[in-house]
C-alpha cells in the first residue's frame, strides 16, 4: 500500500493529487485553471483559432444584446426615442473616447508584455507587472471619472438651455463606469496574454447581460410605470454601464483567486522575475501603452469628428436643415452604428487573438512564425468578415425594420455602413499587427492619416452624397491608410501576399455567390409576405440568413478554404455530407 502510495505520489505530485482527490470526493469536473492551460500549450493555428472563436462568440453575443435592446428600448421611450437616440448617441461618443483614454492603451499593453514574458517563461515579472499596474488604473479611474464629471458643460449638446442641461446629466450618469472599468480592462488584458481568451468573452458576457437587464428594468419602470420623462430613462441606461462592469469585475476577481495557488507554483517553475520598482513598472507599461491610446480610439475619435463636424457642415454643403442634419447623424452614428457594431467586432476580436502570439514569436525572432501568424490572421479576417459584411448589406431592410421603424434613408445609410465595415476591419487589423512588432510610429503615422484624410474628404462626399458622405469619406480614410500600414507590414516580416490575395479572391467569389443567392431568397419573400413589420422582417432575417451561411458553407467546403482557415476539423463535416 505505502508503496502505491508513494508512486501516485512521485507521479502526480501534491498539487495534481490534491485535484484529483477533491475530483473523486465531491464528483466534479476537473476545474482546469489557468497555469494548466499555460502548460498546455498547441501551435499557433489552433489557439489563433480558438482564441478567435470565445471572442468571436463573447463580442456577437454581447453585440447581439446591445442591438436587440434597441426594439423594447425604443418601443417605451415612444414620441421621444429619436430624441432619446441623440441623448445617448452623444454621451456615449464622450464616454467611449475618456474611456479609451483613462485605460490609455494599457490592458492592450499588458496583454503583449505578458506574453513576451510567456515566450521566455518569466511569469513573476507578469505578475509583478499586474499588479503595479492595477494600482495605476485604479488611480487613473478615479481622476478621469472626476474630470468627466466636471467637463460634461464642455461636451454638451443641445439647442436650448434644458437640452444642454438634459446633456449634461446623462454624460454625468457615465462616470461611474469610468471608476471600474479601467482596472476590470486590465484583468482582461493579462488573460489575454496568456491566450486565455474564455475568461474576457465570459465577462464580457455577464457585463452585457446584467447591463441590458439594469437598463431594460429600469427604463420600462421611468416610463411605463411612473410616466416619467425620456431624459431620466436615458440616465438609467447609461449608469447601466457601471452596473454591468460591476458584475463583470466580480467574475474575473473570482476567476483570479481560483487560479492564483496553480499560477504561484508555475511562477516557482520559471526563470526568476526581473528587479523592477514600483515606477519601473508604470514606465515600461506606459512606453508600450501611450502609442495603443491612439490607435485603439480611431473608431471614437473619427466617430467624434462626425459628432463636432457633419451638423456645422450641413447648412454649408448640403440642402439639409440643422434638424434634419441631426436626423441623419442619428441614423448612421446611432442606429446603424449600433447594427454594424456586431460585425466589426468580427474584426476586433481575430486582431485581439492574434496580437499575443505576434507579441511572443517576434520576441524570440521566429520570423517564420511570425509570417504564418500573419498570413493566418488576414486569412481568417477575409473568410469571416468579408461574407458577414455583405450578407448584413443584403438583409439591411429587414434587419433596420427588427431593430427600428422602417425608413428607406436608415436602409441606405445602413447599406453604406457595412461597406465601410470591411476597410475599417482592415485597418484595426493591420493596426495590432504593427503595434505586436513594436511599429508604434507607423501605426501613429496611419491614423493621422485617417484622420487629415477624413477631415480633407468630409465636406466633398456631404456635398455630393448627402447623409452618406461621412462614411464614405471614412471608408476611404481607411482604406489609404491601410495600405500604407500593408506596405511597411510587408517589409518588415515578408509574409506570403500572394498566399493572402488568393485567400481574398475565394472569399469575395463565395461571398458574391452567398449575395446572389441571399437576394433572390429575400426578393421572393417580399412577393410573399410584407416585411414591414419587426415579426415578419425577423422572419426574412433568419431564413435570407440561413440560405447564405449555407450557400457560404457548402462553397467554401468544397474548395476547401473552410480547412484551411477552421482546421482539419472541419473535414468531418464534409464527410458528413459526402462532398470529396
Amino acid at each position: 500500500m505505502l508503496a502505491i502510495y508513494f508512486k501516485i505520489m512521485y507521479s502526480y505530485g501534491w498539487y495534481n493529487l490534491r485535484k484529483r482527490i477533491y475530483q473523486y470526493m465531491f464528483k466534479r469536473k476537473l476545474y482546469v485553471g489557468l497555469s494548466d492551460k499555460i502548460r498546455n500549450q498547441k501551435n499557433s493555428q489552433q489557439i489563433l483559432l480558438e482564441s478567435s472563436s470565445w471572442l468571436t462568440i463573447g463580442n456577437i453575443v454581447s453585440r447581439l444584446l446591445g442591438a436587440l435592446y434597441i426594439i423594447p428600448w425604443g418601443m417605451w421611450m415612444g414620441a421621444d426615442r429619436d430624441n432619446a437616440n441623440y441623448l445617448y448617441f452623444i454621451a456615449y461618443n464622450i464616454y467611449a473616447l475618456v474611456l479609451q483614454i483613462s485605460t490609455a492603451g494599457i490592458p492592450v499593453a499588458i496583454s503583449k508584455i505578458v506574453a513576451d514574458n510567456h515566450a521566455r517563461r518569466d511569469y513573476k515579472t507578469s505578475w509583478r507587472l499586474f499588479k503595479g499596474t492595477m494600482l495605476f488604473m485604479t488611480f487613473l479611474g478615479f481622476v478621469f471619472a472626476a474630470g468627466m464629471y466636471f467637463a460634461a458643460p464642455l461636451f454638451a449638446k443641445g439647442a436650448t438651455p434644458e437640452e444642454i442641461a438634459d446633456s449634461i446629466l446623462v454624460i454625468r450618469s457615465l462616470t461611474p463606469a469610468v471608476l471600474i472599468i479601467p482596472p476590470l480592462s486590465l484583468m482582461r488584458g493579462y488573460y489575454q496574454g496568456y491566450n486565455e481568451m474564455a475568461a474576457s468573452a465570459k465577462s464580457q458576457l455577464w457585463e452585457q447581460v446584467v447591463r441590458i437587464l439594469y437598463m431594460l428594468g429600469l427604463t420600462y419602470f421611468v416610463m411605463r410605470v411612473i410616466n416619467g420623462g425620456f431624459v431620466i430613462a436615458v440616465a438609467h441606461s447609461t449608469f447601466a454601464a457601471f452596473v454591468g462592469a460591476v458584475i463583470a469585475f466580480l467574475y474575473l476577481a473570482y476567476k483570479m483567486l481560483r487560479d492564483h495557488k496553480g499560477m504561484m507554483e508555475l511562477m516557482e517553475e520559471g526563470r526568476p522575475e526581473r528587479p523592477l520598482s514600483f515606477w519601473k513598472i508604470i514606465l515600461e507599461v506606459m512606453r508600450e501603452a501611450l502609442p495603443f491610446v491612439l490607435v485603439t480610439s480611431s473608431i471614437q475619435i473619427i466617430s467624434l469628428i462626425d459628432q463636432e463636424t457633419f451638423q456645422r457642415f450641413v447648412p454649408i454643403f448640403t440642402t439639409y436643415s440643422f434638424e434634419e442634419g441631426k436626423e441623419l447623424i442619428t441614423l448612421f452614428g446611432f442606429n446603424a452604428n449600433k447594427i454594424i457594431m456586431i460585425v466589426i467586432s468580427l474584426a476586433m476580436s481575430i486582431s485581439t487573438a492574434a496580437l499575443p502570439l505576434l507579441a511572443a514569436h517576434y520576441s524570440v525572432n521566429d520570423r517564420e512564425e511570425v509570417k504564418r501568424v500573419i498570413a493566418n490572421n488576414l486569412g481568417l479576417f477575409a473568410y469571416i468578415m468579408i461574407p458577414a459584411s455583405v450578407g448584413m448589406a443584403i438583409v439591411s431592410e429587414p434587419i433596420y425594420n427588427v431593430f427600428y421603424s422602417p425608413d428607406p434613408t436608415g436602409t441606405y445609410l445602413l447599406i453604406v455602413s457595412c461597406i465601410m465595415c470591411v476597410f475599417l476591419g482592415l485597418f484595426v487589423t493591420f493596426t495590432y499587427i504593427l503595434q505586436s512588432m513594436e511599429q508604434h510610429i507607423i501605426a501613429i503615422k496611419a491614423l493621422g492619416f485617417t484622420v487629415i484624410i477624413k477631415l480633407l474628404w468630409q465636406p466633398m462626399m456631404m456635398y455630393f452624397l448627402g447623409g452618406a458622405g461621412p462614411l464614405i469619406a471614412s471608408s476611404v480614410a481607411f482604406f489609404v491608410a491601410t495600405l500604407y500600414m500593408c506596405r511597411h507590414v510587408l517589409r518588415l516580416t515578408r509574409f506570403d501576399l500572394n498566399y493572402v490575395l488568393k485567400k481574398f479572391g475565394q472569399v469575395i467569389l463565395a461571398s458574391f455567390a452567398m449575395a446572389v443567392t441571399s437576394a433572390i431568397t429575400l426578393f421572393a419573400i417580399k412577393q410573399i409576405m410584407p416585411i414591414g413589420g419587426k415579426v415578419r422582417a425577423l422572419i426574412a432575417v433568419a431564413v435570407v440568413g440561413l440560405v447564405g451561411v449555407a450557400t457560404y458553407g457548402l462553397i467554401t467546403l468544397k474548395n476547401r478554404l473552410a480547412d484551411e482557415m477552421l482546421g482539419a476539423r472541419v473535414g468531418g463535416i464534409r464527410r458528413k455530407l459526402r462532398m470529396k
